[in-house]
């Protein structure tokens, strides 16, 4: 198949919240979103970067750890989702990105007809992950801070995994470091989630 042709270098990773943040598929093919990309296993830097050589603007948030090893201790930087990362790109370029070294797919999710469409991520999504990656939030070589104790009726905020961003009421805590949360807005459902997980909200 034909490579995609070659953009012009990206310039930023952090888009405005311009950027349509709308969760349904009612975009143009001239409209620019976020999408999650899976990637090769433990290729998630060589997806990086080929997209950003084709000109495209992608974004792999890190975790940051302690490794040990027989000369001590050392920082790594490890791929928050493992095997995926996020694009951003018009609905007109996903079948050049589908050919781009190291990318195997989108996440995809059944659309209005019915077909298992790559499903546009919320602009503000993105950009509250990459807030908190800046603030520290996926640093794990910082001294533990006092884990939060969600109660029943609390509201609270997620911090970390999938539901990143996401803001919920607290259901029921059945096992101490556990929580039953219902999520708000249109991706509301019901979750479990640890307790450090959580903040208030």
């Amino acid at each position: 198949m034909p490579r995609p042709t070659r953009r012009k270098p990206a310039t930023s990773t952090t888009p405005s919240l311009g950027t349509s943040s709308r969760p349904d598929w009612g975009l143009s093919m001239s409209e620019s979103a976020w999408y999650a990309v899976r990637t090769a296993t433990r290729r998630e830097r060589k997806a990086l970067q080929s997209l950003n050589e084709f000109g495209f603007t992608a974004f792999l948030p890190c975790e940051t750890r302690w490794t040990h090893d027989r000369n001590g201790k050392d920082v790594a930087y490890s791929p928050l989702f493992p095997g995926y990362l996020f694009v951003l790109i018009r609905p007109s370029e996903i079948h050049d990105v589908l050919e781009i070294d190291g990318v195997h797919d989108f996440v995809r999710c059944i659309d209005g007809s019915g077909e298992a469409a790559p499903m546009p991520i919320p602009a503000k999504a993105i950009l509250t992950i990459q807030a908190e990656e800046r603030a520290g939030a996926y640093d794990r070589t910082k001294s533990k801070r006092r884990v939060y104790r969600p109660r029943k009726g609390d509201r609270v905020m997620v911090e970390a995994g999938t539901w990143l961003g996401f803001i919920g009421k607290v259901l029921a805590t059945p096992r101490g470091e556990r929580a039953h949360v219902m999520l708000e807005g249109p991706f509301g459902r019901g979750v479990t989630l640890n307790s450090d997980q959580l903040r208030a909200a």
